[in-house]
């Protein structure tokens, strides 16, 4: 009996690889078609992101589309380091309100992250140095460690930190999916949250939202301070 339970044990290990390998190609396939089938427009956009107002133009002139080039400009900034988010979750905010560009940020922005990291974590250093500075992803690489979710929402809602690439630095780390899944899902939502707001008062919210927002920043950061001291990064990752 425990002979056959050990021989189905690699076989369910290796269907649930296949699952998960064919999850990510279909989300690969189908944001590479959506890139295309939006290539026109989403240049028009790129032309316009030095220009906040141009930005809330350019998604008013999308109509229906809007949405959708606004969820792929998400992941495509995460991959392309020229394309400001923030200005573009504002802009959105604006345009859409903040519960349908939460909503549209949060998915897009988790999707893409997950897969940031599921390609640090398959294909290893030699892919993300191309993808990113080698020097800014060793030096994260050390702050990190082999520390765990709390370590890695820090990173996604505290300022001045390139988030993004911090995707990369997960990857390459033994943090699971599972566990970075829920740092990045809180993260962004947490993050897309503030920001949208920011554009739904037509970017001049009252002065009660810029003193809760300056509290919160202000208390994270304690926070990371606590979280750093009494949680120091251990051997840095390792995975090539």
């Amino acid at each position: 009996m425990k002979r056959l339970m050990n021989s189905c044990e690699p076989r369910h290990k290796l269907q649930v690889k296949a699952i998960r390998r064919g999850i990510a190609l279909s989300l690969t396939a189908i944001t590479l078609l959506m890139l295309w089938r939006f290539y026109e427009p989403l240049i028009a956009a790129l032309r316009w992101f030095s220009d906040l107002d141009a930005i809330v133009e350019s998604i008013q002139r999308s109509g229906l589309w809007g949405p959708v080039i606004l969820f792929l400009l998400i992941q495509v900034q995460l991959f392309v380091a020229f394309i400001p988010g923030h200005a573009l979750v504002a802009a959105s905010g604006y345009v859409y309100g903040a519960p349908l560009t939460i909503a549209i940020v949060s998915v897009s922005g988790v999707l893409g992250s997950q897969l940031a990291f599921l390609l640090a974590r398959k294909y290893g250093r030699p892919l993300i140095y191309r993808l990113a500075s080698k020097e800014t992803i060793d030096k994260w690489d050390k702050i990190a460690g082999n520390r765990g979710p709390l370590f890695y929402f820090f990173m996604f809602v505290l300022p001045f930190v390139p988030s993004d690439m911090m995707c990369y630095v997960g990857g390459l780390g033994k943090i699971s999916a599972r566990r970075f899944f829920v740092a990045n899902l809180i993260g962004r939502v947490w993050s897309a949250t503030e920001v949208a707001l920011i554009g739904s008062y037509g970017f001049h919210p009252p002065a009660v939202f810029w003193v809760l927002f300056a509290l919160s920043l202000v208390a994270l950061y304690v926070a990371w301070l606590i979280y750093d001291r009494s949680f120091p990064p251990t051997k840095h990752n390792q995975k090539d």
